[in-house]
């Protein structure tokens, strides 16, 4: 086994830990994975009606401090590439640096219950699968 896929498997129990058994199924790792400590952000550029995004894909950050560091890197990286949008949807977790976070950043946060997971899976923190956070530029 590769260092590579060792790591992804690491990404994927701590997944899993967070939200329930097989989540990590729904997340796609094969973008980009930025690092800082234990915390990171795995991200994908899609090109969506000639505009440049970043859909991220999970957010694992362990405090505040690494949420922004993380964040600050990500996004010198996407105003390189000319990424124009950014999106990133999640099933609810109890402490969600993200959904405190993310909106004084300046991105929408919205809550749904349309359950769009693409594998099933079943929760073990409390909320339902179709709980859903989504958060994004304007």
């Amino acid at each position: 086994m590769s260092i590579g896929q060792y790591k992804k498997i690491e990404l994927q129990k701590l997944i899993d830990l967070e939200h329930g058994i097989n989540y990590h199924r729904n997340v796609n790792l094969s973008g980009y994975t930025i690092y800082r400590d234990k915390s990171f952000i795995s991200f994908r550029f899609v090109e969506i009606n000639n505009i440049n995004t970043v859909v991220i894909e999970y957010i694992y950050v362990t405090n505040k401090t690494s949420l922004i560091k993380l964040l600050s890197w990500c996004i010198n990286f996407w105003t390189g590439n000319a990424v124009k949008f950014i999106y990133y949807k999640e099933h609810l977790r109890k402490s969600n640096v993200v959904e405190k976070y993310l909106p004084l950043l300046g991105f929408e946060k919205y809550r749904s219950t349309a359950n769009g997971w693409k594998h099933e899976w079943t929760s073990t923190n409390g909320f339902p699968e179709s709980d859903i956070l989504e958060v994004y530029t304007k």
